[in-house]
């Protein structure tokens, strides 16, 4: 089956994340959302002249929008359009329009920047989230969302569920300064790094939300290292002559080393073998925030 595409180019997109990135102070993993999208592109065939179904979709979708600019159309499932659309400086929206019965649909993918993974059927759809949201300038660990439904009489629904890379994956996220690391918790298969403000600048750290500090990690292949570093953040003094030990059970770490410099402070992570693959999750509550990294043999996000 043919599948259909018609594409506008637009500069909204990286606009938007120019500017977070201006505001947040780390430079994005653009790569994150693009080779996704790439891949996925890379199976559709260019739209040549419009048959009647994308025209009515399109017109409906500027009835129901106004302005809007029309990103791709896909044809799946022999009466389904999937129609990706997005306006200046705005993250992209995603509708679903059955030609047979001409319902427009649209996805509930709220104010978070996605792209498309894959089309599952015309009752499950799943995104990769770059963890950046279009209201607030959160930067969540990347994530997988999801909208779904039962049957095509019930409305669509969303739901989130993590995101898992290989090792050697750069990542960044978080939006804090100047906060204090205050512990580190171990299992048998994660970590996590709790924060608390920094004295003398507590406005900062409980200034609209709780959040970690800027976060990005990087790996070194040579001595198998997951190195996590948190911008503007001090160690609390117990941990700074605390001997962090990752425990006889831990299935991930054969070392930890906890080191602070002039304004940034480093978790460095020594891996084993069965560490393949990790994920993170951002914790947030009244007086503090901490972020969990989760660690596994298997890429567990298909």
């Amino acid at each position: 089956m043919r599948k259909l595409i018609l594409q506008i180019a637009v500069l909204g997109f990286g606009l938007s994340l120019m500017t977070a990135e201006a505001l947040i102070g780390f430079s994005f993993s653009h790569d994150i959302l693009h080779d996704d999208y790439m891949r996925f592109r890379s199976k559709k065939i260019t739209l040549g002249n419009q048959v009647s179904p994308q025209k009515q979709a399109i017109e409906e979708m500027k009835k129901r929008y106004g302005d809007i600019e029309i990103l791709d159309v896909i044809k799946f499932n022999k009466k389904y359009l999937l129609i990706e659309w997005t306006r200046p400086m705005r993250v992209h929206w995603f509708d679903l329009y059955n030609f047979e019965i001409k319902s427009l649909e649209n996805l509930p993918t709220g104010a978070y920047n996605v792209r498309l993974q894959r089309i599952v059927n015309e009752n499950r759809f799943i995104f990769n989230a770059d963890g950046t949201h279009q209201e607030t300038y959160v930067r969540e660990f990347p994530f997988i969302l999801e909208c779904f439904r039962m049957e095509e009489s019930k409305a669509f629904r969303m739901r989130r569920r993590k995101r898992f890379f290989p090792i050697n994956k750069e990542i960044a996220f978080g939006l804090k300064t100047h906060a204090t690391l205050i512990d580190i918790v171990f299992t048998s298969d994660n970590v996590e790094i709790k924060f608390g403000p920094m004295k003398g600048d507590e406005g900062n750290f409980f200034a609209a939300d709780t959040d970690i500090p800027k976060t990005k990690t990087e790996y070194t292949v040579g001595e198998n290292q997951l190195v996590i570093t948190f911008k503007k953040t001090n160690l609390h003094d117990r941990l700074k002559s605390y001997a962090i030990q990752p425990g006889e059970k831990n299935r991930y770490f054969n070392h930890v080393r906890l080191l602070e410099g002039k304004e940034n402070s480093m978790l460095v992570l020594g891996l084993k073998k069965a560490a393949k693959f990790y994920t993170g999750e951002i914790k947030r509550f009244q007086d503090s925030s901490s972020v969990v990294f989760m660690f596994s043999s298997k890429d567990f996000s298909k």
